[in-house]
């Protein structure tokens, strides 16, 4: 279902991937691809039904999601992440 978004706000398909709580490294993995396809996941919870239940996570991650902050919060956390992750890098 996430495909159809993809395509329609015109992003390449990729699958979301999940952080691992054991490898604190890949959250740095998982945010940059969540940003890369941030327009498709936001659709595609929008347009979603159960994202009028506040209650639920579903509903949750629809809320977070219509915060005009939450694009640049990502962002940022990517960018500090970035840092921990290649130390080397620092900009």
């Amino acid at each position: 279902m996430l495909k159809e978004f993809q395509e329609f706000v015109g992003c390449e398909q990729k699958k979301l991937l999940k952080h691992s709580p054991t490898s604190w490294l890949s959250m740095h993995r998982c945010l940059t691809r969540l940003l890369e396809q941030y327009k498709a996941v936001k659709s595609y919870f929008t347009s979603h039904k159960e994202a009028e239940k506040r209650r639920s996570k579903f509903g949750q991650i629809h809320s977070t999601l219509q915060d005009p902050s939450a694009l640049p919060w990502l962002q940022f956390i990517s960018h500090v992440l970035v840092q921990l992750d290649f130390p080397g890098n620092l900009v």
